[in-house]
């Protein structure tokens, strides 16, 4: 799945062209031309159980997943075999599950800091912090267990939250208190993951 960096695709992503983009708008441009791309990859079908899922090309993936009425035995399937994709090494495919999960992880950033004052500067902290969140939950996260997808985005929003709360802790005094009120603000019960996965 390599061979993408040829000089077309630099031309038009170069560090200087994008400039100001948060890490979300970096992975949408990555993703657009990965999914763009003559070698474009394609998840492989996934046959358990009575609920096949057909080899769907990546932006097929993240409709797919967008949809509210995929059932939940799907889209585990699908996040298992993203995860497998990423954890075998070529970097296309961890381009390709974070363009599968920039809608949501977006939904995750806004969440956290629309509303708050001062926010600024601190959306492109969180923006990095939630994408390496989801990072290290596809190459870390027990695909055994049940609730990948929903486990995902929760190691996104928690490493969005607690960046969020060091940052709003580095400016005020009684960083300490500041930080847990905030932290229990935006980190409820891990039950209660329903919003990450509107």
């Amino acid at each position: 799945m390599r061979g993408f960096e040829d000089e077309r695709v630099l031309g038009r992503h170069r560090a200087g062209a994008v400039a100001g983009f948060g890490a979300l708008d970096l992975i949408a441009a990555a993703f657009a031309v990965v999914v763009g791309s003559e070698q474009a990859p394609v998840l492989p079908g996934v046959a358990e159980s009575a609920l096949p899922v057909p080899s769907l090309s990546l932006d097929q993936v993240r409709r797919e997943l967008l949809d509210p009425v995929v059932g939940c035995l799907v889209r585990e399937r699908i996040w298992r075999e993203l995860a497998l994709q990423v954890r075998s090494g070529d970097p296309v495919w961890l381009v390709g599950a974070l363009g599968v999960a920039e809608p949501r992880l977006r939904r995750i950033v806004a969440r956290l800091v629309d509303g708050l004052e001062a926010v600024g500067d601190l959306r492109g902290q969180v923006e990095s912090a939630v994408v390496t969140g989801l990072v290290t939950g596809l190459r870390l996260a027990d695909l055994e267990r049940r609730h990948v997808e929903a486990r995902l985005l929760w190691s996104a929003h928690r490493a969005g939250a607690w960046r969020l709360c060091t940052a709003l802790g580095d400016r005020e005094s009684g960083a300490a208190e500041v930080m847990a009120r905030v932290f229990r603000r935006l980190v409820p019960e891990e039950a209660s993951v329903a919003p990450l996965l509107e």
